[in-house]
């Protein structure tokens, strides 16, 4: 379940996506990666993150996302997700569909970013192309989680 409150803490200016996970959220402190931002809005403490509201793929997914140098820049956007993760938590057979989702749109993310690599003038763009293409994936994850037609 999703708290209000809680969620509104997340729009705070010192409400920044760390690499790895931190030492949590409370009033005070704003010290998390993405998940537990997931674990926090849904009522947890805000330490985990692997928290039981969100499927596992994706919490792997969000993880890679939220942890790779290469897309510092952009980490931050991973914070309009977090309400729409949390809930994604199903069974095996549901679990299995993301995966595979995401294998497939992992293996043409690769293709671009190769293309992309030929031509690495326009790096920045391409990067952000690549970012997005990566953010739209997580989002068809979410939305299979959800059982929402995409």
């Amino acid at each position: 379940m999703l708290d209000h409150l809680r969620l509104e803490r997340l729009t705070q200016p010192d409400a920044l996506l760390r690499k790895g996970a931190g030492g949590g959220i409370d009033d005070a402190n704003f010290n998390a990666c993405v998940m537990q931002a997931v674990d926090y809005v849904s009522g947890g403490t805000g330490l985990s993150d692997i928290p039981e509201c969100a499927s596992h793929a994706i919490t792997s997914y969000c993880i890679s996302l939220n942890d790779a140098d290469v897309f510092a820049e952009y980490r931050q956007e991973l914070m309009a997700l977090v309400p729409e993760i949390v809930g994604t938590a199903r069974g095996l057979d549901t679990e299995v569909r993301i995966a595979e989702y995401a294998a497939v749109y992992a293996a043409k993310s690769a293709e671009y970013a190769a293309e992309c690599a030929a031509d690495s003038a326009e790096y920045a763009a391409d990067k952000r192309a690549i970012w997005n293409q990566a953010v739209t994936t997580l989002r068809g994850m979410i939305a299979i989680a959800k059982e929402v037609v995409i």
